[in-house]
């Protein structure tokens, strides 16, 4: 009978563990890791939390889902809030089967009411059950990163403990799925590698905790990340690239602001500078700072009449830019603007040689039946660089953050001992997988591929 444990480590990547495990850092990583078939798991484009575990949980191609992004440009030009529709996830192909399931939490996807089981997010839980709800302190925006830090790893460090004490309590359930956001959250908080480093430290304090009761019991683990989190160099603006070849305009008051900006950075006079920094124009960033604009400002800055294609999305970093053409679907869009692949890709590359790698179309990307409201293009920048929307700013800029990557993490062990493998898969191969371990037939909507019999 075929029993599974999943921990879903969200921003984890195998090449960070495996230099952690050289480092010493890692003692239960480096025993699984022995045993263990492993891969450079392969994410989405671009890697982003919500359609790549979506993706993870379905087994389906982000065309399919219809999401590639939390956010996209609505008609209007407004921000419009990405949702999953009405999907299939792996627990419920097994629910279906009559095998029960315990999912603690699934990223960016709400808990529901599954057939044979339960889901919680340790804040709802269907159907009720108040001793797997945990009353986590919430993270508020005026608390220093130091304080963000500390809240998120003792709410994982809390969640952990209701997952250990469910395991030992030996319930029916075959496929129990347990996720957290840890890992990616620290990333994004920090620019200091040891910060992560702890956030690794204390999933394999998790690992060492919670082994021994696997064993027992005859789970097997799988150890799956949506992304992974690496390090850049440089910020690279898509819009400020767009309006320095002639396909974006920013609006007219903008313009003046943006002079003013690059004449700002040559003068060399501190009050000449502290006045240009204190200098604000109402009507483009509407009594914001500049330093303060939100990523859905972006619309504000643009004169769409006269503007080709643009660049938007929640910015959540990585080296792929999403990128929409202003036709039809929007208020002030034309049809004429549509612009083929060649002729965007040979602009870019001919002006921006350094930044940009390549163009690719959407339907080289994605596939499936929910097409029509994805990005037309995907600018894939060099691997020193992470994508930029925002007008206010230079085509680069220097910076030392983490962002996320394209390889991400998956370890699956059966604790029989067997010699460490490596495999090359990718997100939606993980669905079909499960399924197959389960000696379930893979149905025609999933995209993966099983390839449970190579583990």
């Amino acid at each position: 009978m075929s029993l599974l444990f999943l921990l879903g480590l969200d921003g984890g990547r195998l090449l960070t563990v495996e230099r952690l495990v050289e480092k010493g850092k890692l003692p239960i990583f480096e025993e699984l890791l022995k045993h263990s078939t492993t891969s450079y798991l392969d994410s989405t484009i671009p890697p982003i939390t919500i359609p790549a575990w979506g993706v993870i949980f379905s087994g389906k191609n982000p065309g399919k889902l219809g999401c590639v992004d939390f956010i996209r440009p609505s008609r209007g030009y407004r921000p419009l809030l990405n949702k999953y529709g009405k999907e299939k996830w792996v627990w419920d192909y097994l629910c279906e089967r009559n095998i029960p399931c315990a999912i603690f939490r699934a990223i960016s996807i709400n808990p529901y009411r599954i057939k044979l089981g339960f889901f919680t997010d340790f804040k709802k839980c269907f159907p009720k059950n108040p001793k797997l709800i945990l009353k986590e302190r919430e993270i508020s925006p005026e608390m220093s990163y130091e304080e963000k830090i500390k809240i998120t790893m003792k709410n994982f460090e809390r969640e952990s403990e209701i997952m250990l004490r469910f395991m030992r309590k030996n319930m029916p359930h075959r496929f129990v799925v347990f996720t957290t956001a840890m890992i990616d959250a620290v990333s994004h908080l920090t620019h200091k590698e040891k910060r992560i480093e702890e956030a690794y430290v204390l999933v394999d304090e998790f690992l060492e905790r919670i082994l021994p009761v696997l064993r027992k019991r005859g789970f097997s683990l799988m150890v799956v990340s949506d992304h992974g989190i690496k390090k850049v160099e440089k910020r690279a603006n898509i819009n400020r690239m767009f309006e320095r070849v002639g396909l974006l305009n920013p609006r007219e008051d903008i313009k003046k602001h943006l002079t003013l900006s690059l004449f700002k950075k040559v003068i060399s006079s501190n009050l000449i500078r502290k006045l240009f920094h204190n200098f604000r124009i109402a009507s483009a960033i509407r009594k914001r700072k500049i330093e303060g604009m939100r990523m859905e400002d972006l619309f504000n800055q643009i004169d769409f009449s006269s503007t080709k294609l643009f660049g938007f999305g929640t910015c959540t970093p990585s080296e792929y830019t999403l990128v929409w053409v202003n036709d039809e679907r929007f208020e002030l869009g034309k049809k004429e603007n549509r612009i083929e692949k060649n002729e965007l890709k040979e602009m870019l590359k001919e002006n921006f040689p350094k930044i940009v790698e390549d163009v690719y179309e959407k339907k080289e990307v994605w596939h499936g039946d929910k097409m029509d409201n994805l990005p037309d293009f995907v600018v894939k920048l060099n691997k020193k660089y992470t994508s930029e929307y925002r007008l206010f700013t230079g085509v680069t800029m220097k910076c030392e953050s983490f962002v996320h990557s394209k390889d991400g993490l998956f370890i699956f062990t059966d604790f029989s001992g067997k010699e460490r493998k490596h495999v090359n898969i990718s997100n939606q191969d993980i669905t079909p997988i499960i399924l197959g371990l389960f000696k379930m037939k893979i149905p025609k909507v999933i995209d993966g591929k099983n390839l449970s019999t190579r583990f």
